[in-house]
């Protein structure tokens, strides 16, 4: 995924651009998950092109996904993960298979989590993104 591997060295598999999958077009991930992985691939190309770095494109990221889905407690602490990483790959701290090794390990946590969770955000867009891009299952609101 161009997205994450230039900017934390996540998944690479040669360009994936993301669709929008399943019956009518509607993925279980959600439209915003896929815009917000839109936007991350636009990013990744400027950072491939030295227009950004690292860090100034996850920080971009962030300021659109908030902009497209405001806050909750899921996304931002997925995103703290996620600017950890990126700092740690423009600082030549953390190869890209660690940060793909790290990125995984914070999503798996939240895979086991979300089943406890008592307040589940509605969208929790960001995380369902990076679920995707690591080909989990995404974050659904249990249907009572």
């Amino acid at each position: 995924f161009i997205c994450l591997g230039l900017l934390t060295g996540c998944p690479t598999t040669g360009g994936y651009k993301g669709t929008l999958e399943g019956e009518g077009n509607k993925s279980p991930y959600g439209l915003q998950a896929h815009q917000i992985l839109i936007e991350a691939n636009r990013l990744a190309d400027l950072v491939r092109d030295k227009e950004l770095t690292r860090v100034q494109a996850a920080q971009s990221l962030d300021r659109y996904r908030i902009e497209l889905v405001g806050h909750n407690a899921v996304d931002d602490a997925l995103f703290a993960t996620y600017l950890r990483i990126a700092v740690d790959r423009q600082n030549n701290k953390i190869d890209g298979p660690t940060s793909q090794k790290r990125m995984k390990k914070e999503l798996e946590g939240w895979q086991t989590r979300w089943k406890t969770l008592k307040k589940k955000p509605e969208n929790p867009a960001f995380a369902n993104f990076l679920m995707q891009v690591f080909e989990l299952p995404p974050l659904a609101k249990d249907k009572n």
